[in-house]
């Protein structure tokens, strides 16, 4: 799981996945998590991924996703975007860097079960914080929208003008879901992010 994570989401998500790791393990929750904690490949792992991170280094996928979204601002100010990932841990960062764009005002939008952050805040977004996010999101007040699959179906979402996977989805009905957040209006894009080797 953690070489799926290192390939396809951010460092600080691979991190946080290896914190959890060595929590599991403190509190010896499972025989598993010990063992994994004590290995020295994991233990290098960790400290690499510490000090990349410290070198304000990132995975290139995120680089591409900031390339993209500011083109696509440039090329249209009004411009909406849903940008899809897997994992709270990958929205969370993606909209913290997206948010540093000039002319980018981008939400997190996750569904409604309780998960702790590793800052201690508490993520999680009842249906009526979900329903003023998609409102802000059609009246343009935001442009960016970083979600998980919450967003896929069930909910009245404005129309996109582009919509990226941060990483390809292995169902096609979800495919088609996302997809469907564009071109219902006015022509759409898609796009899907892939690390090159993976």
């Amino acid at each position: 799981h953690l070489i799926e994570v290192l390939e396809t989401q951010t460092l600080e998500s691979s991190l946080n996945y290896m914190k959890n790791i060595y929590q599991q393990a403190s509190e010896k929750k499972s025989k598993a998590s010990i063992q994994i904690s004590k290995n020295p490949d994991f233990n290098n792992g960790f400290i690499k991924l510490q000090e990349l991170i410290a070198k304000k280094l990132e995975h290139p996928k995120l680089l591409q996703l900031k390339s993209l979204i500011e083109n696509s601002i440039k090329n249209n100010p009004k411009n909406k975007t849903i940008v899809f990932s897997q994992y709270r841990d990958t929205v969370n960062k993606i909209s913290e860097e997206l948010n540093k764009i000039p002319g980018i005002n981008s939400e997190v939008f996750v569904g409604q079960a309780k998960k702790t952050t590793k800052e201690g805040k508490v993520s999680g977004l009842n249906q009526k914080e979900q329903q003023e996010i998609m409102n802000k999101f059609k009246q343009g007040e935001i442009n960016i929208i970083c979600a998980t699959s919450i967003a896929e179906e069930g909910l009245d979402i404005p129309s996109a003008d582009l919509v990226i996977f941060y990483e390809p989805v292995g169902s096609e009905i979800r495919t088609i879901q996302r997809r469907g957040r564009t071109g219902r209006h006015r022509e759409g894009e898609e796009m899907v992010l892939e690390a090159e080797g993976t």
